[in-house]
């Protein structure tokens, strides 16, 4: 229907509604005041929480494939182009990673935690059910480290038995033992 719907815990009746040019992709993210989401408008979009307004909206170079994550300070949206990363302030790209042609992405990306120093590396499950990984290119390397350890299974992931084999090579290379 074209709405963003938010609706009250207790009696699941309506709140707010929000008006967007395009179906709404995936699942919104909230934090405490703002709720985040992406449309087939191409749309990133921040509602306050409590009302409904907009607090801001940034147009999309690329057709979202699933809802925003949250990685740190950044919201990462996905795309056939690629991992694009947004200021949660004001939604200002923030930098993004690009992905070859013929790796369609199909679920939210997933971060995995990282050496000091080292940046973090992203998991994609791509159009034929393979899971790949990914380096961020910058700005996305500063992003901060998580405050609790994450795993493949913390996050409900495990690798594919052929994953090693199939690794393109322009993807980071993954040793088998290794924690991602």
């Amino acid at each position: 229907d074209k709405y963003l719907h938010c609706l009250k815990a207790s009696n699941g009746r309506g709140s707010w509604r929000w008006r967007t040019g395009g179906a709404v992709t995936g699942t919104p993210v909230v934090d405490a005041k703002h709720v985040y989401f992406v449309a087939l408008d191409n749309t990133l979009r921040s509602l306050n929480q409590g009302n409904g307004h907009q607090q801001w909206q940034q147009g999309l170079t690329m057709r979202p494939q699933s809802g925003p994550v949250f990685s740190d300070r950044l919201l990462v949206v996905a795309g056939i182009s690629g991992l694009h990363a947004f200021q949660f302030v004001d939604g200002s790209p923030a930098g993004s990673v690009p992905v070859p042609a013929e790796i369609a992405i199909t679920s939210p990306p997933q971060f995995l935690a990282a050496a000091e120093g080292e940046a973090r590396p992203i998991i994609v499950v791509t159009g034929e059910g393979t899971m790949t990984r990914f380096r961020p290119t910058p700005p996305m390397e500063d992003m901060k480290k998580p405050q609790e350890p994450h795993s493949l299974a913390l996050l409900g992931m495990q690798l594919v038995p052929d994953f090693l084999a199939r690794t393109p090579p322009f993807v980071e290379g993954v040793k088998a033992g290794s924690s991602a």
